[in-house]
């Protein structure tokens, strides 16, 4: 496997990560649009890590771009600083859904 292509996903790993706790809190806390925002993340989210680690290309990109969708939404119901963690994980999906972990 290509040396870049790992650094880039350990790269995207742990933001990723922190991002799915986030919304994980965020889903259990808020109201309305926003919780369900973030809980619709969560569930891509754990959706698009199993994908990939099952090795299934076009599920972790369908999931890696409803993710990518779905915390473009975030983003936008977020305020202030809480809209970074959910870009990340729309940076993430992005990545998944272009084929990067199969590169």
């Amino acid at each position: 496997m290509n040396v870049v292509v790992l650094l880039i996903g350990a790269l995207l790993a742990l933001p990723l990560f922190l991002a799915l706790i986030f919304s994980l809190a965020r889903a259990a806390s808020q109201t309305g649009r926003l919780r369900q925002a973030h809980a619709a993340a969560v569930a891509l989210t754990l959706a698009m890590m199993a994908a990939v680690s099952l090795e299934a290309p076009l599920p972790a990109a369908a999931a890696g771009l409803a993710l990518a969708l779905t915390a473009a939404g975030g983003v936008w119901l977020e305020d202030r600083w809480n809209k970074a963690l959910p870009l990340f994980q729309c940076a993430a999906g992005l990545a998944v859904a272009f084929g990067l972990p199969f590169a």
